[in-house]
């Protein structure tokens, strides 16, 4: 899965996320971002990427500044899918939860 924003390319695959400008040829870094990445969303205008980290329930925050976890958001499901919407700064995640 890719994620162009204006200056980078966020690959996610297992539990690492690899950070690439848009015009490079070669990896830059790799984020170790947690278990079982399912989604990924970035915002440009703050420099963050959000990574759906399904077994860890929660979804982890990439400075785009740094390329570290920031922070992690705890979730009461599973996270499959995420998205932002850039001009509110608001994430949106679908999850799944567990049958009572």
């Amino acid at each position: 899965m890719k994620i162009r924003t204006f200056r980078t390319v966020v690959v996610v695959s297992f539990a690492l996320a690899v950070c690439l400008p848009v015009w490079a040829d070669s990896v830059l870094t790799t984020i170790a971002v947690g278990n079982e990445p399912a989604g990924i969303a970035a915002n440009p205008r703050t420099d963050k990427i959000y990574v759906a980290l399904d077994a860890d329930l929660q979804v982890g925050v990439i400075d785009g500044k740094t390329n570290r976890i920031s922070s992690t958001i705890p979730l009461a499901g599973h996270p499959v899918a995420i998205a932002v919407r850039v001009e509110k700064h608001v994430i949106a995640n679908a999850s799944i939860t567990d049958p009572l």
